[in-house]
């Protein structure tokens, strides 16, 4: 993919996107306003740009495939700045969730973040065909709901139905799509085009996301995602997470 024929795609994105966004009269961004989805699309069209040509020595081009890796320069750029921004915010407010929060309400708020995401794995259990499963994840969303109190408590768990994570990427693979190569997302961390598209899905589609919209409480979707993205990052230590993704 060359930038030359990326950049007029992307800026027609952008103008349809922001004509089109509710952000113009809301004070809060709807995550699932066209603009944002927008966003996200440009995003992964403009990582198309770092993508090199195939190496003329077809010794070169096997070794590229073999190591999926054909936008290691951006991937380490965009690596590199996900570093310094953990570094400097995530970092921090994870460690101060992790070792001044109350081990009882850290929990809590982790299992109420699990239940929250229990009705799109509900809804890709089912995509994917895995009745008993999807039958499952519906049962723990009903009981942790109600006697868990919201989900606080994992009451399920302890009735004998543990959890399980299923997102559109995983989705995507069971219908037989490859995932293509390694990608460096900024702020999303590794990811791949396959999983990369899932998670757009994922993030327009979640039930209980567009309840909440429809409700016209858009701020509880991104505090949400914030306050998820300190729960997942709290058991961690910064070397071992970063380290693991670019060795």
């Amino acid at each position: 993919m060359h930038c030359g024929g990326v950049v007029p795609i992307v800026k027609t994105i952008v103008r349809i996107a922001a004509q089109n966004s509710p952000m113009r009269e809301r004070t809060t961004p709807d995550p699932r306003s066209p603009f944002i989805a927008g966003l996200l699309l440009v995003l992964v069209m403009v990582s198309g740009c770092a993508l090199p040509q195939a190496p003329g020595d077809p010794e070169a081009a096997r070794e590229l495939a073999l190591i999926n890796d054909p936008m290691e320069p951006a991937n380490r750029t965009i690596f590199a700045f996900n570093r310094g921004l953990d570094k400097a915010v995530l970092q921090p407010v994870a460690r101060v969730y992790r070792d001044y929060l109350p081990e009882f309400l850290t929990t809590g708020i982790h299992n109420i973040l699990e239940n929250m995401r229990a009705p799109l794995v509900f809804a890709n259990d089912l995509l994917q065909g895995e009745w008993k499963r999807a039958g499952e994840t519906f049962v723990r969303f009903f009981v942790n709901s109600t006697i868990g109190a919201g989900g606080f408590n994992d009451m399920a768990s302890e009735m004998g139905l543990p959890g399980h994570g299923e997102d559109f990427g995983q989705t995507l693979a069971v219908w037989g799509l490859p995932e293509g190569p390694f990608l460096m997302l900024p702020v999303f961390g590794p990811s791949n085009p396959r999983d990369t598209v899932g998670m757009v899905v994922d993030f327009l589609a979640d039930p209980v996301n567009v309840l909440y919209v429809d409700a016209g409480k858009d701020a509880v979707p991104l505090m949400r995602g914030g306050t998820d993205a300190v729960d997942r990052r709290a058991p961690f230590g910064f070397d071992r997470r970063y380290r693991e993704v670019i060795s």
